[in-house]
């Protein structure tokens, strides 16, 4: 029996305390590009508690994700690739002119149809273009947005908001229908945000500003086909966006009751845009090449201290507690028996000496 243990990075975030947090297009885009082949999601039917979460706005604001059973829904993407505008099912439709990416949606059903999603981006903001599918290798435009749906302005920033107007040409509605979206944005909070495999916050100083930025979205929909229909309705998103790619996302109804949840994990590579050699902690496996079956979990601590060691499910579940206690200055070793684990991906976490360390670990036998 074989065990490969492969690990991918790990880093972690130390910012000076400031006022608020802010993005740029080129910060943004290190996650946004960071979705190829990496970005999934995840789904939670359990809504409790989340009236709680969006009614926290302002600054150094706790959000708590990780005490919720999540899954995959079958129906839904579980990947998103972005792609050149030429890749995509009617790229060359003149309503898709304006795109300069397009993100791919694959479905974990096979039965379902891939989405496109045509948007453009630059250093001023991020905007919705259109929508197109291939569905069974027919390919087909579903809408576009006349003008773009502005989604992100930058820099984004705490109580950064912007407006965007938009009519929707959808394909198939009858002639005379009107199709109207707006959409009223601001960022409204920052703080802490918690997902079933991170904790997204700076972790120098108890007072520092922490890493997550949420955006609060009201969103307008107007559609008219007279003389049968004439309606109107609100809707809310409350979207949290970290520099490493994790976020969460709550929708909800006109009268803010929460409707869904989800959060998101991107590739990791954006991390290392933010982390310089000083704040990395080393973490580090060696695997026994006679047994195939040992390993060692080696990690450097600055000083003695408490420190906790646990490998968790995709899901933040913890698997196996493996320290809990105190730990001593310098490297530290911890044997992990593979053998005790199922084939899967799973994460490590350690949280020593004020901050909180993923790594993946994925275990294939």
């Amino acid at each position: 029996m074989k065990y490969l243990i492969a690990f991918l990075l790990f880093s972690i975030v130390t910012v000076t305390v400031k006022a608020q947090i802010s993005f740029s297009a080129d910060e943004y885009f290190g996650s946004f590009s960071n979705m190829a082949n990496t970005g999934i999601s995840y789904s939670s039917s359990d809504l409790s508690g989340l009236d709680a979460l969006i009614a926290k706005a302002g600054a150094g604001m706790n959000w708590d994700f990780g005490n919720r059973a999540y899954t995959q829904d079958a129906a839904s993407a579980s990947t998103t690739t972005i792609l050149p505008p030429a890749g995509a099912p009617k790229a060359d439709d003149p309503d898709f002119a304006s795109a300069t990416h397009v993100l791919r949606s694959t479905p974990n059903d096979p039965t379902k149809p891939v989405g496109y999603l045509f948007v453009k981006f630059n250093q001023d903001g991020l905007w919705f273009i259109g929508f197109s599918q291939d569905s069974a290798g027919v390919k087909t435009k579903i809408a576009a947005y006349a003008p773009p749906l502005q989604q992100i302005k930058f820099p984004l920033q705490y109580q950064q908001s912007w407006q965007s107007t938009s009519d929707v040409h959808v394909e198939g509605f009858p002639p005379g229908t009107v199709y109207t979206i707006k959409d009223e944005a601001i960022a409204d909070a920052y703080g802490t945000l918690i997902t079933p495999t991170s904790v997204h916050k700076v972790p120098s100083s108890p007072m520092a500003s922490n890493d997550a930025l949420r955006v609060n979205t009201k969103t307008t929909t107007t559609i008219a086909f007279p003389p049968f229909l004439n309606q109107t309705t609100v809707t809310y998103t409350y979207q949290w966006y970290t520099k490493n790619g994790h976020g969460a996302t709550i929708d909800a109804d006109t009268n803010k009751q929460p409707t869904g949840v989800s959060y998101s994990v991107l590739g990791s590579n954006a991390v290392a845009n933010y982390s310089s050699a000083e704040d990395i902690m080393d973490i580090r496996l060696s695997v026994n090449p006679a047994s195939n079956t040992e390993t060692n979990l080696f990690y450097t601590m600055k000083q003695d201290g408490n420190s906790q060691v646990s490998v968790v499910d995709l899901f933040g579940r913890k698997v196996i507690m493996l320290q809990n206690g105190r730990a001593v200055a310098g490297q530290n070793i911890i044997p992990i028996d593979p053998s005790k684990l199922s084939a899967g991906i799973y994460f490590i976490r350690v949280n020593a000496d004020g901050m909180t360390a993923i790594r993946k670990l994925i275990i294939t036998k």
